[in-house]
């Protein structure tokens, strides 16, 4: 008996997986290369039209809550929100 399995192959945006791991870096294992990035990323996606929708389906509230920080506080081009 043989199974055919086919895979459908799906181009993801780096910054669009970058943005959903935000919420996940903990201090002191992420490289503050890797951080500076994601949070390059997350800036980018609060700059989108649909930014709302797009933080609240990649990390719920929590995300979105934080990339309202970034988009309602100046500070936010500039530094990390942790």
């Amino acid at each position: 008996m043989s199974i055919k399995m086919q895979v459908q192959k799906k181009r993801v945006e780096a910054d669009l997986v970058l943005t959903a791991v935000y919420i996940f870096q903990r201090e002191g294992i992420v490289p503050i290369e890797v951080k500076e990035r994601i949070y390059v990323a997350l800036q980018q996606q609060v700059k989108n039209k649909d930014w709302a929708n797009i933080l609240t389906k990649l990390g719920g509230g929590e995300l979105y809550e934080i990339g309202k920080r970034i988009r309602n506080n100046a500070r936010g081009q500039y530094g990390f929100v942790e």
